[in-house]
């Protein structure tokens, strides 16, 4: 059984692998990513930040992608291997959380299940998202720590590593209060025995635990500091839209029943939701079972954090956003120790291990169809062509405008980050004022340029720049390629034009701002 298992493990960790490895090679990179590639090349060369630009958090991740970047050279490549590392840190420490509730081999197959179940988890494993894989990992790791306060009992140093670990978490990504429950369920009973025996040595070692979130998180208030501005901005949408999206899309995505970015139901909507209201009864049962008969007392964290997380989600902002399941990403990773943890308290071991090493094959099995779905090229037959790089990008965009030494420019928010990312950070293209702006710097840079260039999509290529942008509205807002030259010839404007992959770059030979272009800005001057 021992043998069986280890080289079922090693298949499906290959599997996961090479299903993450096609998709680094083969999709290509969003803006958003690039943001996040740009955030790492400035700290390789010593350009320091605290959070993402753009945003009033997340600022741990950066720093794992500059380590690659620095081991081999920056590429959406080694770009999108930061959330795949991330997801085999994350696998290990499923194990070793794992390792305090279930037998060994039933620790083992739920951190094989995590690698390559659900599917939304295989696909971010392969999208680099600037924060949510560091904080996972860092999460994961305040439990293995608020374990090791709860079976040791409460000291100094433990309670100052469990803090330190929960501010780097909170930097990492302020959805770490997910992992705040189950901390604090763990760590509660030490704190109140404590406080009944020894008061100035529990507030002594409770005193070293807030120092250690102040120390870890001093990035985080630092920058909310000197930006006088909170660290969760309001989204659009309502806790009830929020708990929508949960029920009918985060929540089958978490359970591996829903592909990600379509939210087409595997088997069918009448298939897929008897699987996922069976699934949860099953888990429900379970628990109460051991609960009740083995009075277990570490497991209620993890159920806590399971019972919580639709809660927090409701509550939180931009969970509304359910597409690529990036709000309920941590939920598996210890949902599957919940699940696992009644079947581990029964006499036949040996039936159940192989029972469960069966689901977790199909789970593989199951990931592998719904991505055959839901990513274009992604299917068995393509797999072994997974080192073969074929991913377009705005690369031979950058070095024919590097050719012409432009470096400064406007484009669509979609276009240009990701055109600043692929020339290595040697160009400073910017969205306009009336589009979303992530880096100011380079707003003004642009801005004080005497003739910026113009980056829009042709026309007659509308569907190739969606595919390369990543998204439909590729042009900033207002202004397209017919509305551009229009404008430069009604005002005898000479201007000469270069074309890449149904994108044109525009190099007036006057100066030409957005507000120039952009329709109500022009319609209040002719008033």
């Amino acid at each position: 059984m021992t043998v069986a298992l280890v080289v079922l493990g090693v298949a499906l960790f290959l599997f996961g692998l090479v299903l993450r490895v096609w998709m680094v090679d083969h999709l290509p990179i969003t803006s958003d990513q690039a943001v996040n590639g740009l955030m790492s090349l400035g700290i390789v060369h010593g350009h320091f930040g605290a959070i993402t630009w753009g945003q009033k958090y997340g600022g741990v991740e950066p720093y794992v992608t500059s380590v690659l970047f620095a081991l081999f050279g920056h590429s959406d490549t080694t770009l999108n291997l930061t959330p795949t590392v991330l997801s085999v840190t994350a696998s290990v420490l499923v194990y070793l959380v794992g390792r305090h509730f279930l037998p060994r081999a039933l620790a083992g197959l739920a951190a094989v299940a995590v690698w390559v179940w659900p599917a939304m988890v295989v696909r971010n494993g392969a999208t680099e998202l600037g924060y949510r894989y560091a904080c996972l990992n860092l999460g994961l790791l305040a439990i293995l720590c608020a374990i090791w306060v709860r079976s040791r009992g409460l000291s100094t140093a433990r309670v100052a590593l469990l803090g330190l670990v929960l501010g780097l978490c909170l930097w990492a990504n302020p959805d770490s209060v997910y992992f705040l429950v189950p901390c604090g369920v763990l760590v509660a009973p030490g704190v109140v025995r404590g406080w009944s025996t020894d008061r100035q040595r529990t507030a002594r070692e409770l005193l070293c635990g807030v120092v250690g979130v102040l120390v870890g998180g001093l990035p985080l208030w630092w920058s909310t500091q000197t930006h006088h501005a909170v660290s969760l901005s309001p989204f659009p949408g309502t806790i009830s839209t929020r708990a929508h999206a949960l029920v009918a899309h985060a929540a089958p995505l978490a359970i591996g029943v829903q592909a990600p970015d379509t939210g087409a139901w595997f088997g069918g909507p009448a298939v897929g939701v008897t699987v996922l209201v069976v699934l949860t009864v099953a888990v429900t049962l379970g628990i109460i079972w051991a609960v009740v008969l083995h009075r277990p007392r570490t497991i209620v964290a993890l159920v806590a954090f399971v019972v919580a997380y639709p809660i927090i989600y409701s509550l939180l902002p931009g969970t509304w956003f359910w597409q690529d399941g990036r709000y309920i990403l941590y939920l598996p990773y210890v949902l599957i120790i919940v699940a696992l943890y009644p079947l581990g308290l029964l006499r036949w071991r040996r039936l159940v291990t192989a029972a469960v090493a069966v689901v977790v094959l199909g789970a593989a099995m199951v990931s592998a169809a719904e991505l055959n779905g839901a990513v274009p090229g992604l299917t068995f037959s393509a797999l072994p062509h997974a080192l073969v790089v074929k991913r377009i990008s705005f690369a031979p965009l950058a070095r024919v405008l590097e050719r012409r030494r432009v470096t400064l420019g406007y484009a669509g928010y979609w276009v240009a980050y990701n055109l600043d990312f692929e020339s290595g950070g040697a160009m400073r293209f910017t969205p306009t004022q009336f589009d979303t702006v992530r880096n100011v710097s380079y707003f003004f840079a642009v801005k004080a340029q005497p003739r910026p260039t113009w980056v829009l999509c042709r026309p007659d290529r509308a569907a190739t720049c969606a595919r390369y942008a990543g998204d439909s509205e590729v042009d900033p807002p207002g202004v397209t390629w017919t509305s551009m030259t229009t404008w430069l010839k009604r005002r005898a404007i000479a201007y000469t034009t270069v074309s890449v992959d149904g994108f044109t770059a525009f190099f007036p030979s006057a100066k030409v701002t957005p507000a120039d272009l952009h329709p109500a800005v022009r319609a209040r001057a002719s008033r």
